[in-house]
Parts: C-alpha cells; sequence; structure tokens
C-alpha cells in the first residue's frame, strides 16, 4: 500500500512538472500602444501558453496578445529626479526608480509598442519569463525540417566515393577551347 501511494505521488509530481501554470504579475500598470486604451490603467499582467493579458482592476476591460504576434519584449529602469521642492526636502532621497516592459507586436495590418509601468526589481524577470515562453512557441509552431536525405542513385552519384551527388559536369561552351 505504501508503494502504491509513493507511485501515485511521484506520478503525480512528474505530470505536475510537465504542466504550463499561468503566470501572474500583479501591480501592473498599462501606460500606452494599445489602440482604445489611451487612459492609463493599472491591474494584472498573466502569461499564458499561448498569449499575454493584461487584466485591468476597477471593472475596466483588458486585453489579450496573442504570443504569436510578439516579436521583441525589453525593459528599462527610468531614474526620476524629483522636483526642486522635493530636493530641497528629502535630499538624496527624492528621486526614485521606475521600471517599465516593452512588448512589441506585429499583425499583417499593424504594429504596436505596449509600454507596461511594473513593480521595481520585477522588470528583469518577467522579460526573461515571456521570451522563454516565446521561444517555446515559436519551437513548437516552427515547421518540421526534413533531415532525411533523398536516395542516392547512380545518376547522382560521385563516381570517385559512390555517394552523395556528383560534382556538375562542365557545360560544352566551357570544354571548346579556341585557338
Amino acid at each position: 500500500m505504501k508503494s502504491l501511494r509513493l507511485l501515485i505521488l511521484l506520478f503525480g509530481a512528474i505530470s505536475a512538472s510537465t504542466a504550463w501554470a499561468d503566470l501572474t504579475f500583479p501591480e501592473v500598470q498599462y501606460v500606452s500602444g494599445k489602440p482604445g486604451f489611451e487612459k492609463k490603467l493599472k491591474g494584472t499582467l498573466i502569461l499564458t501558453e499561448t498569449e499575454l493579458r493584461f487584466a485591468a482592476k476597477e471593472g475596466s476591460t483588458g486585453f489579450t496578445v496573442p504570443l504569436a504576434e510578439i516579436k521583441d519584449v525589453s525593459n528599462s529602469i527610468e531614474t526620476n529626479p524629483g522636483s526642486t521642492g522635493a530636493k530641497i526636502a528629502l535630499g538624496i532621497f527624492a528621486s526614485k526608480k521606475e521600471e517599465f516592459i516593452y512588448v512589441n507586436t506585429e499583425t499583417k495590418d499593424a504594429a504596436e509598442a505596449l509600454i507596461f509601468k511594473v513593480k521595481n526589481k520585477t522588470s528583469p524577470a518577467i522579460v526573461a519569463k515571456v521570451k522563454f515562453q516565446l521561444k517555446k512557441v515559436s519551437e513548437t509552431t516552427a515547421p518540421a525540417v526534413n533531415t532525411e536525405s533523398a536516395p542516392v542513385s547512380e545518376a547522382n552519384a560521385d563516381p570517385k566515393t559512390g555517394t552523395g551527388t556528383a560534382p556538375p559536369a562542365e557545360s560544352k561552351s566551357d570544354s571548346v577551347m579556341t585557338k
């Protein structure tokens, strides 16, 4: 009975490791880039097996971007030095860092650059996870390459080795010598 439980537990662990769980990145602010979404929205960024989805808070609707349309993802860290009054009052603590994620998409009709403001120290991890999932999607949708070699017949065999393709024969114009 113990071995059966252990076997079931082991099988469950193996099958769970192959399943994809959606990744959520809370406290994200959509800044710009999507037609029809002119205002900044706070919400959650959700990465699934097939799409990157922004779920807005406050009952607003979000949007979805299929991973097949994403061409590049990058991040930037910008330092905002603060206002003069803040510098006088707070000194060195007046500046703050802001992190952004840029998602470039392309379809046959349009190209977009979506900008999201994210929590500090999270943008490199978000970019790495999205790029990893993009790589997995491109590997599964890439056409299969035929690696089998064509059968060698006497017509295309190399006379010296008996394999492969013989070098092209010289044309008559190349072999005729003029005096």
